[in-house]
């Protein structure tokens, strides 16, 4: 907790970001669809340009791609990679004390009896 619990100060302003985000970026999508829609899907007029070769197919599934990252974004700034490696470095430099303590034989037969219950 000394070196996880002050990421959790961040909360606060990334869960603001992260609505300010979504709700940005929907309104826009919201945009972008009805002008997509309106131009190839419910055209009064044929479009001059030809579909396939147009961009706007693409930039719609690159908007779906954003908008889904948006709401993915994490309230904490933190992974379970950063846990793990946080733990193995608060472990290792204990390692030999505890070999101290228990023999590394007794320290092993300890540690498979805990893993399989015995």
């Amino acid at each position: 907790m000394l070196f996880l619990g002050p990421l959790c100060v961040f909360i606060p302003k990334l869960s603001a970001c992260r609505a300010k985000g979504h709700a940005d970026y929907m309104e826009f999508a919201a945009r972008f669809v009805g002008e997509f829609d309106r131009k190839w899907v419910h055209a009064t007029v044929a479009p001059v340009e030809p579909l396939l070769r147009t961009p706007d197919p693409q930039s719609l599934s690159a908007l779906d791609n954003i908008v889904r990252t948006v709401p993915a974004m994490r309230l904490v700034p933190l992974s379970l990679n950063l846990v793990k490696y946080l733990a193995i470095a608060a472990v290792l430099p204990m390692l030999p004390l505890i070999l101290l303590v228990y023999p590394f034989a007794a320290l092993t037969s300890k540690i498979f009896k805990s893993l399989l219950g015995l």
